[in-house]
């Protein structure tokens, strides 16, 4: 059993890695170590400088926490979702979002935003979870819709665009339309 300010990793040394230690603020027996600091919810590169770690190591000990939080995810129907994308930081990948818009959490994230990306999300669901989609938000982005009309049955009566990218697209009719001319006017919007 690991003691506090020693991450337990110490049984995988047989396999390279190593261990190090790592000073955390000492809080009430029995509760987190990172509880009541603001680390536990911080960004990997906040909590990296605070602890002493390089951003590669916070990044992984976030991508462990997740997946464990996966793993023991009961699977459930998710009657309504969201679809979206999310830079993951300038200049890099983007990442497929899909949450659950009742219970307003993350129910996958993939990286890039194509069909495949959001195809691996859907393939994951049972039948069962698939036929249980009642709605599913989106933007108009096309690898997103094909995936969509593609796994989720009766998709088309499903799926429900946001307004921001309705009415971008409807601004954009609109301006590219010629404008009409009125008698003794240069240029008349009428």
């Amino acid at each position: 059993m690991a003691t506090p300010g020693q991450l337990p990793l110490s049984d995988l040394l047989a396999c390279g890695y190593s261990t190090r230690r790592v000073s955390y603020p000492q809080g009430p027996p029995g509760a987190s170590p990172l509880g009541g600091t603001g680390l536990a919810r911080s960004p990997p590169v906040q909590a990296a400088g605070l602890l002493g770690l390089s951003w590669d190591e916070a990044w992984g000990i976030q991508a462990r926490a997740v997946k464990r939080g996966q793993a023991r995810k009961e699977a459930r129907v998710v009657t309504q979702l969201g679809v979206d994308e999310k830079a993951a930081a300038k200049g890099h990948t983007d990442l497929t979002l899909v949450c659950d818009l009742e219970q307003a959490t993350v129910e996958y994230s993939g990286e890039d935003r194509t069909t495949a990306s959001l195809d691996a999300y859907d393939l994951s669901l049972s039948d069962t979870q698939r036929a249980g989609i009642e709605a599913v938000a989106m933007d108009m982005w096309e690898p997103y819709l094909q995936s969509t009309l593609t796994q989720v049955p009766e998709a088309a009566e499903k799926i429900v665009f946001d307004r921001f990218h309705i009415m971008g697209h409807m601004g954009k009719a609109v301006e590219s339309r010629p404008h009409a001319r009125t008698p003794g006017s240069e240029r008349g919007r009428g």
